[in-house]
């Protein structure tokens, strides 16, 4: 029969800077190593590791009331066994703040790839999204 493994080890950094005249930028560094094993048959395996590096800049307005007006920019470098890729695309949203602690964002991605760094980020994100942010 056929079996896999799949090893994966996850940093990342996102820093947010509050900036006057109702401002925000944000940012996110993300790498992950993503080691694979797949037994075929007769002890024969295949071995693949992939490092992934995700990049994002994200401005934010913050208009009077609750809402957020978000523009973001991205890019996903794509380390594999012999070849590499690199991937860019921008993303819209607009946030609308409940309370202190939850926010409700619907946007548009415009690139073909998430900036959650703990899902597949080869998947295909492109197109509309709901979004649902709360902190402790």
């Amino acid at each position: 029969g056929q079996s896999s493994v799949t090893d994966a080890h996850v940093a990342s950094l996102a820093p947010i800077v509050e900036l006057p005249m109702r401002l925000k930028l944000s940012g996110k560094v993300a790498w992950k190593r993503t080691a694979s094993e797949v037994e075929l048959m007769d002890a024969q395996s295949l071995d693949a590791v992939v490092h992934t590096w995700l990049w994002l800049l994200r401005a934010g307005y913050t208009l009077r009331g609750r809402w957020e007006l978000g523009a973001e920019y991205r890019f996903l470098y794509l380390d594999r066994p012999g070849a590499a890729e690199l991937r860019h695309g921008a993303l819209a949203e607009a946030t609308y703040r409940l309370n202190d602690r939850v926010w409700l964002g619907a946007g548009y991605n415009f690139s073909r790839f998430s900036d959650d760094e703990l899902a597949d980020l080869e998947r295909d994100s492109h197109g509309f999204f709901l979004r649902v942010v709360g902190r402790y």
